[in-house]
């Protein structure tokens, strides 16, 4: 027997509908990207639920993640093995290394030309 919920789940068809009226996604050009039936794409979108293959599909399909959408949606206090902000820290860590090459470029200026700071 499944444990009780202690969350709501998101609801993967209230997902996707607000998706689609937002962008204006076009049911029958969608299908025919994921090569199904018209009736299978609207059906997904009255379901609660779909197969992770499925919105994987429709995720590439659409150039969105919608899972990334269902992560946000978690308690805060949930983890998770992404590193979420690598591609940040690595632009922040060069950006620093830049920073601190023109402080001693700055100073070096500084010196050669004797301006003050």
């Amino acid at each position: 027997m499944r444990p009780k919920r202690q969350h709501q789940s998101p609801s993967t068809g209230q997902l996707l509908v607000s998706y689609f009226d937002r962008k204006r996604i076009n049911r029958a050009d969608l299908s025919r990207k994921l090569n199904l039936s018209i009736g299978s794409v609207l059906n997904y979108q009255k379901n609660d639920t779909i197969q992770s293959a499925l919105l994987w599909d429709i995720s590439v399909a659409l150039s969105h993640n919608f899972f990334m959408d269902i992560a946000v949606q978690m308690p805060k206090e949930f983890t998770t093995e992404a590193d979420l902000y690598s591609e940040k820290n690595k632009k922040n860590t060069e950006l620093e290394q830049e920073i601190m090459i023109l402080k001693v470029e700055r100073d070096l200026l500084l010196k050669v030309t004797g301006a003050k700071n």
